[in-house]
């Protein structure tokens, strides 16, 4: 048994003043002889054991009565101590959402705000003396349980809570441990409480998503489950919703298409400032004019400069909601591509060869984007490998095993290779590559003539392919389609196996007859690295693509920066992918910091070496730029510095701030579970009936018998002893 006032048993031996009366009583009486005293006595031994008996039950009767009247005001309960205390224990398991969409602002109070306060309301109501209990969760990319036990720890927990810094939200993780933290608390489940705490943010709760699988789950444990649409009244939202660079990749003085996507999600219309940034230099400003709903692309060209990662971003005016309002991308601008051409000399110099053609398309002087150096293939060694962004082939006649294996691991590496088959180089000669880059699809055909009279002509196929971006206007595309090839060597390709692996077809040639005769342009992706086989290439006495530098040039230079080594990292890191990129030397000193300026180290041991991918991060946190500063080791102990950006974006579904209607949303979940707004849900739950205050009252109704007892029973026995 338990007291709810246990001060008060101290007065328990108060139950002996009755005792002491009694005995008191009977010191007081005196002893007097007279003669009838023998006949006296001879009647009270006769009546001893029944007045013996009567007076010791009037004793009874009246500490039976203080003892109830003690036992009372110390509020006795046979319940568990809470209980006696006034109620049952009590838990409160709350779930917070954290996704971009909850930073959403109104009246000066976000949704994120307007719940924590709602979760605190929720906490102060709980007592640790009455062994209450509670849990904070947040739900994020990942869930995390902030605080478990103390309802003060937990509410401390909440008050540190920082507010949403973008991406979304896995609710449904987050539903499910709060499923099993209710579960480990040891307390009835009809006694504990579990909230959402979100927005309900229409795009989080698809049907069928995990989110409303887990809601069920909970459902079936039998808690009060509760979801609170913290959400503003009114959703207007502007967001930038894109941008993409086209090519995400130049050389300085080559000119890159960004294109960018701004979309309104209210339902009246908009007017609104775009400032487009290039490393936080303005380059271009516009006003657009957005409708309900609307969304509008726009685009723009910039012709860089500088070297090294570029940071581009695009603003608008903050508005309710600050996180979608920027977004940024990084542009990687080389100073030059370094090109090693690869192959043998013409014998007779009046018929030059491959070699001849392609270096004087590609060798333009020393300011030109694309520096070339020619080496025989008896030459090519890993020294003349590790200066080169992109090897090309020739016609280099057969390729030794020890060769092709030298090729296909410089690609896989991240280098860029062009394979020019012509005279001298047919299937024979290639067996050795083909075998050692795994293009089974691939088969380099026999020489076809089809003379002055039958020339085949170049098919744009894919036209999506980087090399022909210049021919996607149809102005130009007779600079490379017009152009006759007397002579050829197709590339021949099995279509199931080029599928799977992953060979892209982007030329073909075609007769008069338009009857397709063998495939000009292949490329696929090697390792790391990007490699193409081109059949279509100048070679006077095969075809008259001299003739027509307008379409030869962008070809070849298209393709060639189509397979320039890629990026450290891509431009853009979705928000929660890791932050990772690839070193050319291995590194002795990270520096990182986040778009607040925070600072990361990381451990040498976890730096890696060159040509492996470094994890700055296994998970970016925050959207916006962030800034990395590596110390690199060369290869004669020196070090040299590397900078590098990373444009971290936001899920554009997070932008979208329409909510769910409750009534349809409450249709689709288990009757148990409530959907409310805050100012519609208690802060207090019924608890059940205060068994202390019955089990007083029962005392207090057995002191009241007891007296009533004693004192009909005393004033018998009066009447009768008179009496007699």
């Amino acid at each position: 048994m338990n007291f709810g006032a246990p001060g008060v048993l101290w007065a328990l031996p108060l139950v002996a003043v009755p005792i002491l009366i009694h005995l008191l009583q009977r010191r007081r009486t005196q002893l007097v002889d007279f003669a009838a005293m023998r006949f006296l006595a001879e009647a009270l031994r006769r009546t001893r054991r029944r007045v013996l008996l009567e007076d010791l039950l009037l004793l009874l009767l009246r500490t039976l009565a203080v003892l109830a009247l003690i036992l009372a005001l110390a509020q006795p309960s046979t319940e568990s101590l809470p209980l006696a205390l006034g109620r049952e224990a009590r838990a409160e398991v709350l779930v917070v959402d954290t996704s971009l969409s909850m930073d959403h602002q109104q009246n000066g109070s976000s949704s994120f705000t307007r719940g924590q306060a709602l979760a605190a309301e929720r906490l102060g109501a709980l007592k640790g003396q009455l062994d209450d209990r509670a849990a904070l969760l947040r739900a994020g990319l990942s869930t995390e349980r902030l605080a478990n036990g103390d309802p003060r720890e937990v509410r401390k927990a909440l008050g540190e809570m920082t507010p949403p810094r973008g991406g979304t939200s896995d609710v449904g993780a987050a539903i499910l441990a709060a499923r099993q933290t209710a579960l480990d608390m040891g307390l009835p489940l009809d006694r504990i409480r579990i909230t959402l705490l979100t927005d309900l943010q229409a795009s989080q709760w698809p049907e069928d998503s995990p989110a409303r699988t887990a809601l069920a789950r909970l459902a079936e444990l039998g808690c009060a489950v509760e979801v609170i649409d913290c959400g503003a009244d009114v959703r207007d939202n502007l967001a930038i919703t894109g941008l993409e660079l086209n090519p995400p990749q130049v050389v300085r003085g080559d000119t890159v298409q960004a294109t960018f996507r701004v979309r309104n999600f209210a339902i009246t219309p908009a007017e609104v400032e775009v400032v487009v940034k290039l490393d936080n230099d303005v380059v271009q400003s516009l006003r657009l004019n957005l409708g309900p709903q609307e969304e509008q692309e726009q685009s723009i060209l910039l012709n860089p400069v500088g070297l090294g990662p570029r940071v581009l971003e695009v603003h608008l005016p903050h508005d309710a909601l600050i996180g979608d309002d920027q977004r940024a991308s990084v542009l990687e601008v080389r100073d030059s591509l370094q090109v090693l051409l690869v192959g043998d000399l013409a014998l007779d110099s009046s018929r030059p060869g491959l070699v001849e053609s392609l270096a004087a398309y590609l060798s333009l002087g020393a300011d030109a984007p694309i520096q070339t150096e020619s080496l025989p293939l008896s030459r090519l060694d890993d020294s003349a490998l590790e200066l080169a962004d992109i090897l090309v082939l020739a016609d280099p006649g057969s390729i030794s095993i020890a060769q092709a294996e030298r090729i296909v691991s410089f690609v896989q590496q991240g280098g860029g290779f062009l394979m020019v088959p012509g005279p001298n180089t047919g299937q024979g000669e290639s067996a050795a590559l083909l075998e050692a880059s795994g293009w089974s699809a691939l088969t380099v055909g026999e020489v076809a003539r089809p003379g002055a009279e039958d020339a085949a002509r170049l098919n744009i196929v894919d036209g999506d392919m980087p090399a022909l971006r210049f021919f996607t206007d149809a102005r130009w595309q007779p600079l490379l389609t017009e152009v006759p090839f007397l002579s050829y060597r197709p590339l021949l390709l099995d279509p199931a196996l080029a599928q799977t692996q992953g060979l892209r077809v982007g030329l073909s040639y075609l007769t008069r007859s338009d009857a397709d005769s063998g495939t000009a342009l292949v490329a696929g992706q090697l390792g790391r690295g990007q490699a193409a086989w081109l059949s279509a290439a100048p070679l006077p006495g095969w075809n008259r693509m001299e003739e027509v530098p307008g379409g030869t040039l962008p070809l070849l230079y298209d393709l060639l920066f189509q397979l320039s080594p890629p990026a450290a990292h891509p431009p853009q890191t979705a928000f929660g992918a890791p932050l990772q990129l690839a070193l050319p030397l291995p590194a002795t000193d990270i520096d990182l910091r986040d778009p607040d300026g925070m600072r990361r180290s990381l451990a040498p041991e976890a730096l890696g070496s060159a040509a492996e991918k470094v994890v700055l991060l296994p998970r970016a946190n925050r959207a916006g730029v962030w800034k990395m500063d590596a110390q690199l080791l060369r290869p004669d102990g020196s070090e040299d510095q590397r900078r590098d950006y990373f444009a971290v974006v936001n899920p554009v579904a997070e932008s979208d701030l329409r909510g769910l209607s409750h009534n349809l949303f409450a249709e689709s979940l288990p009757p148990s579970i409530s959907v409310l707004r805050p100012e519609d849900a208690p802060t207090e739950r019924p608890t059940s009936p205060d068994g202390r205050r019955q089990l007083t009252a029962t005392l207090l109704l057995l002191m009241m018998a007891f007296l009533i007892g004693e004192t009909l029973f005393a004033a018998t026995l009066d009447r009768r002893r008179m009496g007699a």
